[in-house]
């Protein structure tokens, strides 16, 4: 069984978004089970329609969930903003720690911290997400700045788009919505494509 675990001690990067998102990629291998612990429940709502490929739950809910065998994967979709020590205890309690970050300097300043707290604790990789259209190069140029502070990053970078929002808001399985979407689920499937690769 995998364990993720999707953090940062910066809020509004597009975690719920990850975590939601990895899980679906994993649940065409399996059974997935999303841990929500983030305070704001934001995956147990997106979940509440009922059309995710996946098992959502709370964390007090899911410990027995975990010993029962019936899942391949599990995604934890983690408090928001973790007090300091808590991604040590993360990274040794996960396969792999997956960490978004928005472009924005505050944003990569928060994932070096939480690559600092991880480093030769267990693996940790970036996924610089929001990302602005072409031409800007934002995104390029916070993968590059994390790259040169020694932070492991995925090579695809995850583009900004209301989409993401209107998936939310509706409770949408990403990979099936119609719309924008596949366009914007290209980025997701390179990601996936990395991610077999690292687990």
């Amino acid at each position: 069984m995998s364990l993720i675990t999707i953090t940062n001690f910066k809020g509004g990067v597009g975690k719920t978004t990850t975590a939601v998102a990895i899980a679906t990629l994993l649940s065409a291998e399996g059974n997935v089970l999303l841990i929500d612990a983030d305070q704001n429940k934001s995956a147990l709502q997106w979940a509440s329609y009922g059309n995710l490929p996946f098992d959502v739950y709370l964390e007090a809910e899911a410990r027995p969930l975990l010993m029962s065998g019936k899942y391949q994967h599990v995604v934890i979709d983690s408090q928001a903003a973790p007090d300091a020590g808590e991604v040590a205890a993360l990274c040794k309690g996960s396969e792999l720690l997956i960490v978004p970050t928005s472009p924005e300097p505050l944003a990569l300043t928060s994932t070096a911290k939480v690559a600092a707290e991880a480093k030769g604790v267990g693996r940790m990789i970036a996924l610089v997400s929001m990302c602005p259209p072409k031409p800007q190069t934002d995104g390029i140029d916070a993968r590059d700045a994390l790259l040169r502070a020694d932070v492991e990053c995925f090579e695809r970078l995850i583009r900004k788009s209301k989409v993401y929002i209107q998936a939310s808001e509706s409770g949408a399985d990403m990979s099936r919505m119609g719309g924008r979407m596949p366009t914007y689920w290209r980025d997701w499937s390179e990601i996936n494509k990395e991610l077999k690769a690292i687990l």
